[in-house]
């Protein structure tokens, strides 16, 4: 929850026309909050097993969500087959690439993708400059 009031509060000059990626969405509840913010797209992301979940939360807030000013959706993005992932978010860029509240493993600090958040940063480069995840990892 904190992650999501801090972008609205940092980032309600651009959050509106902005497009987020979330990574490790888990129930959804960053990607959905921003989404209800006023971003413009949302792709929420996590593995397989976690996409029915993502679907039904979207339906589930779905009154909330002005579905028809904007993208929400939910894709199978898993970190496991880390060349496939980064193949798939190399289709398009986001304005925001987003993970909160996952499980640690330190093997995941080796990522290309996490390295180096500013590669996928789309037009707004603001976010990406202010705060980059780089500063997270140890």
């Amino acid at each position: 929850m904190a992650l999501g009031h801090f972008m609205v509060e940092e980032f309600s000059d651009v959050l509106p026309q902005s497009t987020v990626l979330e990574l490790a969405s888990g129930t959804g509840y960053l990607g959905l909050s921003l989404s209800v913010r006023g971003a413009s797209k949302v792709v929420m992301s996590d593995k397989e097993c976690m996409i029915p979940l993502l679907h039904a939360n979207v339906l589930l807030n779905s009154p909330s969500l002005d579905l028809n000013a904007r993208t929400i959706e939910a894709v199978r993005l898993d970190w496991n087959n880390q060349e496939e992932a980064i193949s798939r978010m190399e289709e398009e860029t986001f304005d925001f690439i987003v993970i909160s509240d996952v499980f640690y493993e330190v093997r995941l600090h080796e990522l290309s993708v996490l390295q180096s958040p500013t590669s996928m940063a789309g037009r707004d480069r603001r976010a990406a400059d202010r705060y980059s995840s780089n500063a997270l990892l140890p």
